[in-house]
């Protein structure tokens, strides 16, 4: 096999075979290590060189020659092209290696996809791999080459009739062998997902001796990462690690990154205070979730103990609401926020965004002239659809400029709601457009999908549940917005059915948390309350009614779809159009009824949803530092709150 080297000055000089080449190139052992794989790796493979004679008995020499020794477990799947190997735990092996064997017909080359430590049961002096092969192992001995240099290697094989005779073994007893598996076979890790299913081992820890109980309730895989939740009962201090069985985990100790704080939990029939926790295991670049997990909890004197993950959501939404859910009942500080929340439910959030489409836009009645757009998002409530177009149809304006876009993103509904707008368009003769979306996406998501199906100049954002009172309120809204600066919006005066203030402008204030909450001004005052009749501008409005340039609106990006399910999108807006030196502005002499659930008391902090929680979180770490700056003094004078 003569293989050129390279030229000098007297001329060129030519080896005779490659052992010859190496020794006289006084190759690095990085440039050895990095030849040698590239010739067995890939050139070997490529050019079906593992036949040939001369390459055969050159491995066999680098074999006898290799100065290192080491005994491999070989776990051989007779479906499958990979084996899984356990290896000492000095052996310097990683991915990219190349394992060769020998047989009678020839070389048998296998490429070293992963090596890990062992994660289910602490095991200091063996790891694991899974190594892909061109061929089944016949032998006893083989070779290891790489950056560890080479290594003659003994092979004790243990051989399996498939895949599922494998994990059936496997999964209770070494479960380390069964994930690093699935996590390289993606046929392999379908038929985990079936097997961990019908294991049937615990999720709870229980050593009722000790006074121990570890629990984890909420497990959720995700593309970048794991999040895990539950509680622990521990007052000895027993519980020593906590570590996810999760080979695709770039650290895989869940107790070296939770966040802990305290909690509630019944523990046969008595209320117990317990740690909680939270945790988020970033995943390695480009591996793909794992089938299956289990959680080893290490006690101080008591050993280890292995159990199971709770079942876990695949359904992206049901992921979010999981997730979500554990926020519910406490305030957790930013931190948890930046390295957990937003970090687990931002993706899914943006996924979720992605898939929204509209499936069908309808119109219905005369056509106006369109210069304004009043765009009313639809999910699920629509009792008051007859009579928020009655209260639009006897103003002669809306009549003559308004479209009525109407944003349906509950499909279930659409042919009763497409019927009631169809006959309410023969008593009205309004201007109806009815966007069907594919999903309930958000009312941010809502807004922006009805705001590019819009023609007019000026948009009225407007919720399904809000009705005019009086007519000439668009006209007076558009005389005031042609007044003030660019990026400005206009918010009215909003009175519960009682005729009680809902909303005379928005305002922020800080909880004992340090979250900026959004709050009305004097909320439930009477409908005459004087400082309530000041025309001025404020804070910001709420996204009940917001009149706006639907070029401002687009310019600052429309409602920011970031936030979940609907809070905290409205000020969000009024705070981007701030930054462009916009103004919110309060006009009372516009009122409209919003029939808000008055049962709902005002917002403490401690009694919100989920996703009310992170919103709010997400919302002061944008805001923070503006809202902090502003000058809301100023703003609030001779207003008191």
């Amino acid at each position: 096999m003569p293989i050129g080297y390279g030229f000098d000055p007297s001329g060129e000089n030519i080896c005779d075979d490659v052992i010859s080449f190496i020794a006289q190139s006084n190759l690095s052992d990085s440039d050895r290590a990095h030849l040698l794989v590239s010739l067995f790796g890939t050139a070997a493979r490529l050019l079906a060189m593992q036949s040939d004679e001369v390459f055969n008995a050159f491995a066999r020499q680098l074999q006898l020659n290799a100065t290192a020794r080491a005994v491999i477990q070989l776990h051989e799947i007779g479906n499958s092209e990979t084996v899984l190997a356990v290896i000492p735990a000095r052996t310097r092996m990683v991915a990219g290696d190349v394992l060769v064997s020998f047989a009678d017909q020839g070389l048998t080359i296998g490429r070293v996809e992963g090596v890990e430590e062992y994660l289910a049961r602490p095991n200091p002096r063996q790891k694991i791999a899974a190594i892909d092969l061109s061929a089944p192992v016949h032998t006893v001995s083989a070779l290891l080459i790489g950056r560890g240099g080479e290594i003659a290697l003994k092979v004790n094989t243990k051989p399996y009739a498939d895949t599922k005779t494998f994990i059936d073994e496997n999964i209770r007893d070494d479960i380390d062998l069964v994930a690093l598996l699935s996590r390289v076979d993606s046929e392999a890790g379908s038929i985990v997902a079936r097997s961990g299913r019908r294991d049937n081992r615990p999720a709870t820890l229980d050593e009722p001796d000790l006074c121990i109980r570890f629990v984890t309730d909420v497990a959720v895989s995700l593309d970048n990462g794991l999040f895990v939740s539950g509680w622990f009962l521990d007052p000895g201090g027993e519980i020593d690690d906590v570590i996810a069985v999760d080979h695709t985990l770039v650290d895989s100790s869940i107790s070296a990154v939770w966040k802990l704080f305290d909690g509630k939990a019944e523990i046969a029939g008595r209320v117990w205070s317990v740690k909680r926790y939270v945790a988020l295991l970033r995943r390695k670049e480009k591996a793909s979730p794992p089938a299956i997990f289990r959680i080893r909890v290490s006690l101080r004197n008591e050993g280890d103990h292995l159990i199971a993950a709770p079942p876990m959501p695949r359904d992206l939404s049901a992921q979010r609401e999981a997730i979500l859910e554990t926020i519910v009942g406490h305030s957790f500080p930013p931190d948890m926020l930046t390295d957990i929340y937003l970090p687990a439910l931002d993706p899914i959030q943006r996924q979720l965004n992605a898939r929204q489409c509209v499936r069908h836009i309808r119109e219905y009645g005369r056509r106006s002239s369109r210069s304004v757009s009043i765009i009313i998002p639809l999910y699920k409530e629509i009792g008051f659809i007859r009579s928020q177009l009655m209260a639009l149809a006897v103003d002669a304006f809306v009549v003559s400029h308004c479209e009525i876009v109407f944003v349906l993103d509950d499909p279930l509904i659409a042919v009763g709601v497409a019927s009631l707008l169809q006959g309410m368009t023969y008593a009205f003769g309004l201007d109806i457009k009815l966007v069907t979306l594919d999903r309930n996406g958000g009312y941010a998501l809502a807004n922006n999908i009805g705001v590019a199906q819009a023609d007019g100049e000026t948009l009225i954002l407007l919720n399904s549940d809000v009705i005019p009172i009086n007519r000439g309120w668009i006209e007076a809204a558009l005389n005031k917005l042609g007044e003030l600066p660019p990026f400005s919006v206009i918010g009215p005066k909003l009175l519960y059915g009682d005729t009680s203030l809902q909303h005379a402008g928005m305002y922020f204030d800080k909880l004992t948390t340090g979250y900026w909450q959004n709050f009305h001004y004097w909320k439930g005052y009477g409908r005459d309350f004087e400082p309530a009749t000041n025309e001025r501008v404020v804070p910001a409005v709420t996204g009940a009614c917001m009149i706006i340039r639907k070029s401002d609106y687009l310019a600052v990006g429309g409602f920011t779809t970031d936030y979940i399910v609907g809070d905290y999108e409205d000020s969000d807006l009024c705070l981007k159009l701030r930054e462009n030196q916009g103004t919110p502005y309060y006009m009372p002499s516009i009122e409209l009824y919003h029939f808000e659930r008055q049962s709902m008391p005002e917002d403490d902090g401690q009694q919100d949803r989920g996703s009310t929680s992170y919103n709010r979180a997400l919302h002061t770490a944008k805001w923070d530092m503006h809202i902090s700056n502003m000058n809301l003094q100023k703003m609030d004078a001779g207003h008191a709150k």
